[in-house]
C-alpha cells in the first residue's frame, strides 16, 4: 500500500482551531509514496507543496449534493487502483460513511481518527464500515466497539516549549478556543471570583463578539472578575501566547481539547475537573508530586498551585512538559496508526 487518501474537515495553516491538521498530513505523508487530501474547507496549504489537496465544500442542499458528486468522482481512481491505497478519515465520520461504504465494498482498508464526546449518527455507522478506529484514550471514543486503538493524542511537540519561567501574565488564567457554552467558561469566572487574588482571565477565540461572549463579560463584571476576550490568533502565535501564562483552563466534558495539551507542552498548569484531561496533560503527575490529592474545585486547584515555592513550581512545570510529550507526540502517534492500519487481519 503505497498511496494514502486523507479525508478531513479543514486544511488551513491559519485556522484558529484546526491548523494542526496540516501537521497530521505532513507526518502521515512520510509513510507513503504519494498522499492526497480531500477537505471540506481549504485555506492556506502552502506547506503541502507535494501533496494534492482538493476542497469538497458544503453548506446548503445544492452544495451538499455537489459534494456527493465530487466524492463519487474522486473515488473512482482509487477503486481502479485499490491494492495501492489506504484511506484515513481524520475526525470525519461522514466520509467514512460515504464514500467509505464504497471503499469497504472494494476491500480497501480504512482508518478513522475520532476524539470527541459527541455521538453523531454518522459515527455509529462509520464504526461498522472502517477497519480500524484510533483515539487518544477510552473516554475520547463515546461509543464502545472492538475496533478502537488507544494511541495517545497527536501534537507537533517541537512547536511548543516553555519560553520562560516568569511570563508577563503569570497571575492570569488563559483559555484559547471556541467561545461557546460547551466549554463551560462561566464556571471558570465563578470559580475565579472565589479567590482573594488572581482574578484576571483572558479568553482568546473566534466568537469573541458573540452573544455568549457578552454574557460572559456581564457575569465577570457581576462577580468582580477582570475578563479580557480577544479575537483568535494564528496557530503560529499560539505557542508564545501560551508560554507567557502559568494557568490554562479546560472545561470540556468527556473529551480532551487539543489546545489543553498544547498549553501543557508550553509549561502551563492545566486547570480542569476532567480526569481524562488531567491524565493526558501531565497534571496527574503534578498532583501526585504535590501529594495532597486533586482539589475538587477550579479555585482549589489554583490555590494549591499558588502555595508552591518558585523552584518547586518550575520543576513541576518542566516535568509536566516531559510527561505530556511522551503521551502525545504526533510522530509516535502517527507511526502507531500507520502500523496498525497496514496490518491485514
Amino acid at each position: 500500500m503505497r498511496k494514502l487518501l486523507i479525508f478531513n474537515l479543514e486544511t488551513d495553516s491559519q485556522s484558529p482551531v484546526l491548523a494542526v491538521g496540516i501537521e497530521w498530513i505532513l507526518e502521515l505523508s512520510k509513510h507513503f509514496e504519494s498522499t492526497q487530501v480531500v477537505s471540506t474547507h481549504v485555506g492556506d496549504k502552502s506547506q503541502l507543496r507535494n501533496i494534492k489537496v482538493i476542497e469538497l465544500g458544503g453548506g446548503n442542499l445544492p452544495k451538499r449534493l455537489l459534494a456527493i458528486i465530487k466524492l463519487t468522482l474522486l473515488s473512482l481512481p482509487v477503486l481502479m487502483d485499490k491494492s495501492s491505497y489506504l484511506i484515513f478519515h481524520h475526525m470525519s465520520p461522514r466520509t467514512a460513511v460515504f464514500p467509505g461504504l464504497l471503499f469497504r465494498f472494494f476491500g480497501i482498508r480504512q482508518g478513522l481518527w475520532y476524539s470527541h464526546a459527541s455521538r453523531p449518527m454518522s459515527l455509529k455507522i462509520a464504526i461498522r464500515i472502517v477497519d480500524q478506529i484510533f483515539t487518544s484514550t477510552k473516554q475520547s471514543m463515546p461509543i464502545g466497539n472492538t475496533k478502537t486503538n488507544y494511541v495517545g493524542h497527536g501534537i507537533p511537540i517541537k512547536k511548543f516549549r516553555m519560553f520562560s519561567d516568569t511570563g508577563k501574565h503569570m497571575g492570569k488564567v488563559l483559555y484559547v478556543g471556541r467561545i461557546s457554552k460547551v466549554k463551560r467558561l462561566d464556571v471558570l469566572i465563578r470559580e475565579i471570583a472565589k479567590l482573594k487574588v488572581h482574578k484576571d482571565i483572558v479568553f482568546v477565540g473566534p466568537e469573541y463578539k458573540s452573544a455568549y461572549a457578552r454574557e460572559l463579560q456581564a457575569l465577570a463584571q457581576e462577580q468582580g472578575v477582570e475578563l479580557v476576550i480577544r479575537p483568535s490568533v494564528s496557530y503560529g502565535e499560539v505557542p508564545k501566547l501560551m508560554a507567557s501564562f502559568k494557568y490554562f483552563y479546560s472545561g470540556t466534558k468527556g473529551s480532551v481539547d487539543k489546545v489543553a495539551l498544547e498549553a501543557a507542552l508550553s509549561g502551563c498548569f492545566v486547570i480542569t475537573m476532567e480526569q481524562i484531561t488531567i491524565d493526558l496533560t501531565g497534571m496527574s503527575f503534578a498532583w501526585d508530586v504535590i501529594g495532597k490529592g486533586i482539589p475538587q474545585t477550579i479555585s482549589g486547584q489554583i490555590q494549591l498551585l499558588e502555595s508552591l515555592e518558585a523552584k518547586e513550581c518550575q520543576k513541576i512545570r518542566r516535568n509536566i512538559i516531559e510527561d505530556c510529550q511522551d503521551k502525545n507526540n504526533l510522530t509516535n502517534t502517527v507511526s502507531k496508526i500507520v502500523t496498525l492500519l497496514k496490518e491485514q487481519k
